[in-house]
This record gives C-alpha cells, structure tokens and sequence, in this order.
C-alpha cells in the first residue's frame, strides 16, 4: 500500500478524537498544557524559524511543518523541540547517520488513491549547497481534520529521475486535476515513486 495514516503518528496528535483547534485558542491556552499542538505553538512563538532559509512560509505553515516533525520524531525516539533559529541545513532528523529532511504540504483533503497529488520539492531546497540532508520523509497535512499523512521515503539522489522539473508560470495539476500557477522553481514527485512507509517501523527499520 503506497500511502497510510499511520494509528501510531494519530494517537500521539491527538487525532483519534479529531482535536479540533485555532491558534487563537493555543494563545489561550495555559503554558502548562502538555498537548503536542500547544507545545508547538508556545515553541514556534519563542523561536525564530523565519529565517533558516529561503521560503521558509509563515508562521502557520512552519506550525504545521514543525508539528509535523516533533510528532514523527518522538515516535522514533528522537529529540523533539530541539530546532533554533537560524538554518538547520536541511536536517530535521539525524537517525543512525542518516540525515533527513521532512517535507510537509498542506492540504484540505486526506490523500487516498483516487486523487493524485505528488510530494512537493522546491528546487533551491534540492539543489542549495546549503542543505546537508541525503534523504527526505514527504508528508500531507489535512488542515481541516488534523490528519498527519506519511507519504513516503525519498532519497535525495533520485529527485531528479523520479520528479519533474516545474518553472515558474508553468503549469501544474492537483489531485483534483485543478491548474495551478507554479511560483518557484520545485519537483513534483509521484507517490508511487516514494519507498513506501505503512508504519513508523518501517521507518526504523529503512533508516537502521
């Protein structure tokens, strides 16, 4: 099965119940609040991750994209809440030597089979010198229900035989078969073209 929500990566979000929540609540709410997303949020505020490197998004998204990667980190058992400000080189995980960058897309429909959207790459986080990662862990975030989504493993020397090159006012396709403007320079890749990921064991066990 080429895609999965993983039950794992679910119960630690808080997602079985589908926790619903706005950021004017996780303003409101106590500095004691253990819940992952409040942790998130109260760390996004304190830590400057604007400027790490070129198109880093807004706030929100890095909420997203960080909530993201704590969630998968902690389940592999790594440091979690551990980013600064500046650039982290592209390395949001060091696992066994491996080093791994997340890649989180936004989205308001859970990816199945039916639709097709592609893992999302931006060409100047590929190519820049800068970024130290050899492999990426694509994701989807269901902003409407919460849901965390892992697409699959990708190493970073086959972006270019798997993906395809966008420029920018290219033309570009979602899931729904929409045309969207391309604005920066970035790959798609399939999620086909992924190394499947069903479970956060199967993390483990590919990164051993």
């Amino acid at each position: 099965m080429w895609i999965n929500i993983t039950k794992e990566v679910t119960l630690i979000c808080n997602l079985k119940t589908n926790r619903k929540f706005t950021f004017e609540e996780l303003n409101q709410e106590s500095t004691n609040n253990n819940n992952i997303e409040s942790k998130v949020w109260r760390y996004i505020q304190k830590n400057n991750l604007g400027k790490r490197g070129k198109f880093d998004g807004n706030q929100k998204q890095q909420f997203y994209g960080l909530l993201t990667q704590t969630v998968i980190s902690q389940k592999l058992g790594q440091p979690i809440l551990s980013v600064v400000s500046g650039f982290d080189n592209g390395i949001d995980i060091f696992l066994n030597n491996y080093t791994i960058d997340v890649k989180t897309s936004l989205r308001n429909v859970t990816i199945t089979e039916k639709n097709n959207y592609p893992a999302n790459l931006l060409d100047s986080q590929y190519r820049g010198k800068q970024y130290k990662n050899n492999f990426y862990i694509f994701c989807s975030y269901n902003v409407k229900e919460n849901i965390i989504q892992i697409l699959g493993i990708l190493k970073k020397e086959d972006v270019e035989k798997l993906g395809k090159y966008f420029s920018p006012n290219d033309k570009s396709y979602n899931g729904t078969g929409k045309a969207i403007d391309v604005k920066e320079p970035r790959w798609e890749i399939p999620i086909s073209s992924l190394i499947p990921v069903n479970s956060i064991e199967d993390i483990k066990d590919y990164f051993k």
